[in-house]
């Protein structure tokens, strides 16, 4: 009688092979699982984010769109935010455009809505640099605070979500910038990245003549780049919304 022909089932060592194939494959391929589903993330919130700010500013323009100082108030913001803080021009702009759930102002308040601090690639921190520093929640717990100032622009960091880590920039946290006090960027958003090919006017470089910003068109950020993330915004956008940094 052939006892083997009617055995069900698997052998130890057979049990093994399997288990260790599978092994294999899941060390092979979970980790790129992994960083795919951060950069989707990552992603997914940087297009929200972006696009709820972008409307909010054209939402408080509609009633009688102008880029001129005159009948523009967001432009004032920035002498608020380098020599007093009334903060009443930016108020007004947040108060009746957004949903806010938080506003954070001056230096002992500012921890409360976003991070004093950011970090980039070549982990270079950069820091708030304001005079009298403002920050905006939103519901969602993503939040705007302005940097500093270049060039007669407001620097701004979006963060994707506030002040939870890893605050970094091309992560959570992306540059923009914040002008519609002239006529220079008429063809450009309100709120447009640091960094953009169509925005070198305004004496910044290109991220793609620039890889300090971003790295390089097409390819993941090499240390010898030595990118701060300041131009990632930009690189997502002029890449198709995709993430091909790191």
């Amino acid at each position: 009688m052939n006892i083997n022909s009617n055995r069900k089932g698997f052998t130890l060592a057979e049990v093994l092979i399997t288990l260790g194939i599978i092994g294999v494959v899941a060390a092979m391929t979970i980790p790129t699982l992994i960083a795919n589903y951060q950069k989707n993330m990552y992603l997914n919130r940087f297009k929200k984010t972006y696009s709820m700010v972008l409307n909010g500013f054209r939402n408080y323009l509609a009633p009688s769109y102008c880029s001129t100082n005159e009948c523009s108030k967001i432009s004032d913001y920035f002498v608020e935010a380098v020599t007093d803080a009334n903060y009443d021009n930016i108020d007004n702009v947040f108060n009746t455009s957004f949903k806010v759930s938080k506003i954070c102002k001056g230096e002992s308040e500012i921890e409360n809505c976003v991070s004093k601090t950011y970090t980039g690639f070549n982990d270079t921190e950069i820091s708030i640099g304001v005079a009298n520093p403002y920050a905006v929640v939103f519901p969602d717990g993503s939040a705007l605070t302005i940097i500093g100032g270049v060039y007669g622009v407001l620097l701004v960091i979006l963060d994707t979500n506030g002040a939870q880590k890893p605050n970094a920039l091309g992560y959570d946290a992306f540059v923009f910038i914040m002008d519609i006090s002239t006529t220079r960027f008429k063809n450009l958003p309100v709120i447009f990245p640091y960094g953009s090919s169509s925005a070198v006017a305004i004496g910044t470089d290109s991220w793609k003549d620039s890889p300090s910003l971003c790295g390089r068109p097409g390819e993941k950020i090499q240390d010898s780049d030595n990118s701060d993330g300041m131009g990632c915004a930009a690189r997502i956008i002029e890449e198709g919304y995709e993430i091909t940094y790191f």
